[in-house]
């Protein structure tokens, strides 16, 4: 049985497997919900500017003023 496996019971999709053994190789975990690696990918993404124009990370664009 694979991780994150579901199964459809008394008209519920139920979680009937153990969670992923190295959810860090995974992108999903039940095919619908990322793992946090995948989560912590995008965000890094966004975070360093790969998908603004100009490319300015979150870092730079978004300063605390004090």
């Amino acid at each position: 049985m694979r991780c994150g496996w579901t199964k459809m019971v008394n008209g519920t999709k139920t979680m009937i497997a153990k969670s992923c053994e190295d959810p860090s190789s995974r992108i999903m975990w039940d095919g619908l919900h990322f793992t946090e690696v995948a989560n912590r990918w995008i965000y890094n993404q966004i975070a360093d500017g790969a998908y603004s124009d100009p490319p300015i990370p979150l870092k730079t664009a978004c300063h605390r003023m004090i």
